[in-house]
């Protein structure tokens, strides 16, 4: 459970600047548009008029620790992470949102761009989240289930099918799964592991992100390119 240490006694903005609808050329070039600001608290649990938490509309989204001051607030190790899930499945998009909130938050260096743009023919392709990781562009899609994997891989397939049209760099597929690790067996490894050989992408689990942000909050550092297997490409 998140505890709070000592009453919150700062100057906290509730608000923090995204990337959001530029073009995938532009990132790329480092050209980002205008950034607009939202929420880092998802439910406004944040009470900044009396400065504290309401522990009640908390989702333990993990964000906040890296805005308040250090021992403000502490998650125990018997915290677990069914309160922030039960949230995410309650809301789809947020966890797109949350990813890309977490890995500008804690890491400056590391650019993410929500609901990017590349013209593909005569449509619009916008990709959910783009992240951009020492110059490498990752492009990431959430599925609910394991089912759902080869769809979502489709899906980021069109896209790049748009990308290669410009003769950009092509982006590494990264799907997220809100799947739990302990449902992930023998089985679905196999169906998994076909499907790499034949897209070419990454699974990541939401339940390890979660956890990788909790760790890094303690340890003050993300290990970003870890979790999405760029050491390892």
């Amino acid at each position: 459970m998140l505890k709070i240490i000592k009453k919150i006694d700062f100057k906290f903005n509730s608000i923090m600047p995204i990337f959001k609808n530029g073009n995938y050329s532009d990132f790329l070039k480092g050209k980002y548009p205008e950034p607009e600001d939202v929420l880092v608290c998802p439910t406004d649990a944040l009470d900044i008029d009396q400065k504290e938490i309401s522990l009640e509309k908390c989702v333990e989204c993990l964000l906040c620790p890296y805005y308040l001051p250090s021992k403000t607030i502490k998650y125990s190790e018997e915290n677990s992470l069914e309160k922030f899930m039960e949230f995410v499945n309650s809301d789809k998009k947020y966890l797109t949102k949350w990813i890309g909130q977490a890995i500008s938050t804690s890491n400056s260096d590391i650019k993410c761009g929500f609901d990017v743009k590349i013209q593909s023919g005569s449509r619009t392709k916008r990709i959910p989240l783009l992240i951009i990781i020492e110059n490498k562009p990752l492009i990431l899609k959430i599925v609910d289930s394991f089912k759902d994997i080869e769809y979502g891989v489709l899906s980021l397939e069109e896209i790049e099918e748009g990308i290669k049209q410009y003769d950009l760099q092509l982006p590494g597929k990264i799907i997220v799964t809100n799947e739990i690790k302990i449902k992930y067996d023998e089985e679905l490894q196999e169906m998994v592991t076909k499907l790499k050989e034949k897209h070419n992408f990454e699974l990541v689990f939401a339940e390890s992100i979660w956890n990788t942000v909790k760790e890094g909050w303690l340890a003050t550092q993300v290990e970003w390119k870890k979790i999405f297997c760029l050491e390892t490409r």
